[in-house]
C-alpha cells in the first residue's frame, strides 16, 4: 500500500509525510485524468477531524477527512482539493500508474482490507 499526499499538519500519523510547505506547486498535463480517478476512489473511512484549507488567504474548510483506495495507493480528500484549487505536485509514480495500463483495471479487485490495515498501522483509525 502507498500513499499518496498526505500532510503532517491534517495527520497524526507515525512515519513520515510531508509538512504542507514541502508541497509545490505543479502544473501537470494530466491533471484532469489523474483528479477523475482520484474521485473515482472507493471511500475506505471517514474522519470527524475537520480540517481548514492550509493556503495563506484560504479559509475554507475543507470538511471532516475521507480516505481513499483503488487497492494499491490511498489518499485522502485535502489531495483532490488542493490539487483542484492549487496545483499542489503529485507523486510521478502516481502519476505514471493512472495513466498506465494499471489504471483501467476494474475497480472491483480493491484490497480494501489491505487499504484500513494501513491507516491503522499509521495510528490514523484506532
Amino acid at each position: 500500500m502507498k500513499a499518496l499526499g498526505f500532510v503532517k499538519e491534517h495527520e497524526n500519523m507515525n512515519n513520515e509525510v510531508k509538512n504542507f510547505e514541502e508541497f509545490h506547486y505543479s502544473i501537470n498535463p494530466y491533471k484532469n485524468e489523474i483528479l477523475k480517478y482520484l474521485k473515482t476512489g472507493e471511500t475506505i473511512a471517514v474522519t470527524m477531524n475537520i480540517i481548514k484549507s492550509l493556503y495563506n488567504g484560504d479559509d475554507n474548510i475543507i470538511g471532516g477527512v475521507v480516505y481513499f483506495t483503488d487497492g494499491n495507493w490511498i489518499w485522502t480528500n485535502y489531495l483532490i482539493y488542493y490539487l483542484e484549487k492549487y496545483n499542489i505536485e503529485i507523486n510521478n509514480e502516481f502519476v505514471d500508474y493512472v495513466l498506465g495500463k494499471k489504471s483501467n483495471e476494474q475497480k472491483d479487485n480493491l484490497n480494501k482490507q489491505k487499504a484500513i490495515k494501513y491507516l491503522k498501522e499509521m495510528k490514523i483509525l484506532v
